[in-house]
């Protein structure tokens, strides 16, 4: 992995939310997690490509590692990072080899990130999956903010648990007692009373008749 002064990557996770975190081995510096939600399992990576690396093979090279391992781990990818590559310029050479990248997958974001160019991207193959796709203004930094919100469908809603429980407001020890004193309790309970009888043929196969008082 290449290390450069500033950039860093991270995730901020929900609690709750069932995920791992995964190595995908990149080249670029990242973090890679898998959100298992429902019947779907989204793999959501984070990379970073400073822009002093003019080497654009890095870049792609990844993005073809990401979609090869989404393939294996998830049903669905989403990529989201600064990757320092416009994609204003339809006829640059990184867009063209960018495009051919990413074949199927969809582009979400398409406003300027940073001045007139768009360097920070959300890509994914399942865009339906979204609500919301774009960008929000983040005074901190010389780079708008990238955002989306995934469909609430998606991800599980806790469900309302239920639980029965005996009412004891009206509760009488006086009444109770008078009901324990009118049952037949004592004819339940003569034990020493009943003849037990259990065949042999249920102990060890012999016709013989054990009486147990």
């Amino acid at each position: 992995m290449i290390a450069t002064r500033g950039g860093d990557t991270g995730i901020y996770i929900r609690d709750g939310l069932r995920f791992d975190s995964i190595d995908l081995r990149l080249v670029l510096e990242n973090t890679s997690i898998v959100i298992k939600t429902n019947d779907i399992k989204i793999l959501f990576c984070v990379p970073y490509k400073p822009p002093g690396i003019g080497n654009r093979t890095l870049l792609f090279g990844d993005i073809e590692d990401i979609v090869m391992a989404s393939l294996l781990v998830a049903d669905c990818v989403v990529v989201v990072g600064d990757f320092n590559v416009d994609f204003r310029k339809s006829d640059s050479p990184e867009y063209t080899s960018h495009i051919n990248c990413l074949q199927n997958f969809g582009l979400m974001v398409d406003k300027p990130t940073r001045r007139d160019a768009i360097l920070d991207h959300i890509i994914t193959n399942k865009p339906n999956i979204f609500e919301f796709a774009g960008i929000v203004d983040f005074p901190y930094s010389d780079h708008d903010s990238t955002k989306f919100t995934i469909a609430s469908r998606v991800f599980p809603t806790k469900q309302p648990q239920f639980s029965s429980y005996r009412d004891f407001r009206q509760f009488s020890l006086d009444s109770f007692q008078s009901d324990i004193e009118a049952s037949s309790m004592h004819k339940m309970f003569r034990m020493n009373s009943m003849l037990l009888r259990v065949t042999s043929s249920q102990v060890n196969s012999r016709n013989k008749t054990i009486n147990e008082f």
